[in-house]
Formats: structure tokens, sequence, C-alpha cells
């Protein structure tokens, strides 16, 4: 989700998010699904801020795998990715069609860094030496990518399938969103993921009138569709300076700019890696649920209006 900040995890549940709502707003959250009481039982959960939670389920999950937390690096001419570390070579999860390697072929000088930040856009925080990689992964303009310095073993990217939902898959992300005295609209999605395997949907409700968010749930669900867990957003979620809150017309892009998908062995669920950027600040993140429900975000951000010169790339 678009923030700011350097880098962090962060962790909810589904509860601690209905909870939040229901004091918060005069909007009711409902449970929908089979069993008699919610999911959090009789007791109201109290609202925990993630951000102090001390749990970084993520980071502590890639440290147990290959012992580091994966760090964003930036994508600027075809085939050449920057990073601030070097490495003989690293792997890079970005918005290719799998895993890649690339290979360090040169040591950038802290000038040099100054130029590519100014003409690019990127690795803007810092005045440090940076290594240069080359990548088979070709994108057609600058970007940012999370890398590792080691193989991730049995890691790979998942995208080749399309899930759809039931009608009343639909209906079980809508009715999360609460019930509304105003005139609304709806609109749901899924991202990609494999055959036979858990998948994201996204849903998201509007003022009819205004076109203005209401709230938005980013659902994990089972290969047969069913609601695992959920994570509940609202428009507070997207602020920023110089950001507006969502339309309606703006598409799911603006709610989940979701850039790909990986299965990581050691993850219980999928990852989506996200686009967070915001006007000033351009970042990307990982998401996903734990075993007990809980959504998690390990997210990396640079500030960027220092090194732009002629406007916001």
């Amino acid at each position: 989700m678009p923030h700011g900040g350097s880098g962090s995890d962060s962790t909810q549940t589904i509860a601690q998010e209905a909870a939040f709502a229901a004091e918060d707003t005069t909007e009711t959250m409902v449970w929908v699904e089979s069993d008699p009481e919610p999911p959090w039982g009789t007791s109201t959960p109290t609202w925990n801020d993630p951000y102090l939670d001390a749990e970084n389920y993520i980071s502590n999950t890639f440290d147990s795998l290959i012992g580091v937390t994966p760090q964003m690096g930036w994508y600027i001419n075809p085939g050449r990715f920057f990073t601030t570390e070097s490495h003989p070579s690293i792997f890079i999860l970005s918005s290719d069609t799998m895993i890649s390697a690339a290979s360090w072929v040169d040591s950038i000088s802290s000038a040099a860094r100054d130029t590519i930040a100014r003409t690019h856009h990127v690795a803007c925080d810092g005045t440090s030496p940076l290594a240069e990689y080359r990548s088979v992964f070709l994108p057609d303009f600058p970007s940012r990518a999370f890398w590792v310095p080691q193989e991730l073993q049995g890691a790979q990217r998942f995208g080749s399938y399309q899930p759809t939902m039931t009608d009343g898959a639909v209906d079980i992300g809508r009715r999360l969103l609460g019930e509304h005295t105003q005139s609304v609209t709806y609109a749901d999605t899924t991202f990609q993921s494999e055959r036979g395997e858990p998948f994201y949907s996204a849903h998201a409700v509007y003022d009819s009138l205004s076109n203005d968010l209401i709230h938005t749930a980013l659902v994990l669900r089972n290969a047969g569709g069913e609601l695992i867990a959920a994570k509940l957003f609202g428009p507070e979620n997207y602020g920023c300076d110089g950001c507006a809150v969502p339309w309606r017309t703006d598409g799911f892009k603006a709610l989940y700019s979701v850039l790909n998908a990986f299965h990581v062995p050691g993850f219980v669920y999928p990852l989506l890696m996200m686009d967070i950027s915001t006007l000033e600040g351009r970042g990307i993140s990982l998401v996903t649920f734990d075993s007990d429900g809980v959504y998690h975000e390990l997210f990396k951000t640079e500030y960027v209006v220092t090194c732009i010169t002629e406007g916001i790339y």
C-alpha cells in the first residue's frame, strides 16, 4: 500500500481491521462465512498499530532462508541494474516472467550515481557508490525491483493463470466492505496465480455520486475461491502530500498496483509484489498472509523530489 518510510514490515489481522472500522466509522463490518460467529470469536479485539508490531514475518522468513532481507535496486537502460552492494551475482524479483540472475560488471562512483539519479530519477536517497549488474531482463523504462545475493531455491514466479470467482465468492468479498446507507458501486478483480494454487482477489466500494473510494479489501482465497483471510483498507491508507483519494474511474491500479506474484518456499502463501509509489516517493513492497491469516508487508521506498529537476517521473 502507498506509504512513506525507508522500509518495514507491517502486520494486521482482519479482526483488528474490523474492530477499527466499527469504532471509527459509521459502517458495520460483517462476517459472512458459514460459521455462526466471526473468526475472532465473541470478544472485540483491540486495535494495534501495525508499525509497532515487533514481529517481522517477511524479513524473518527470508533471513531463515538465505540470511538476508530483500533490498531495492534500480533498472535503467536495458539490462543495467544497480544496487548499493557489490556481489559476484544477485537474483532479482521484478515484473519479469522469472526470478532472474544478474552478474556484477562495474562499480559506479558517487558522482556517476548523482548523474544517474538526476537523469533517471532512481537511487535518489543517498550518495554512496553503486554496483552495476548486467541483467537479461530489459524493462522499457526506469523501474525498481527487489534483489537478494543468494538464489532462492525452489522459488518461482506465479502468473500463468487468471483465476475466476463465483457470484458467491464475489458477494463474500463485497460484504467484507460493510453496509452502506448511500448508493454505492462495487468493483472486483483477481490477480494472476497458478492453477490449483491460492490466489488473491480485490474488492472495492465507491460512493456512486462522488465516485470516491469508501473501502477496499485484499482477499486471500484457496484454489476453489473460498476466503482464507483478508486485509481491509480505507481512503486514509492512500493519503500523501499531493495525493487525492482514489476514484472509481482510476481503476484497481490506483489501489493495488500489482507487479508480480511469487511462490517462495518458507512462505505459506504467495507473495504479491506491488508498486507503492506516490507523488513524491517511489517504492515497492511484498505482501502476504501467514498461517494465522495475519497480513504482512515488507516495503522499500525512496524520496525522489530531491533528484527530479524536470517534473515528476
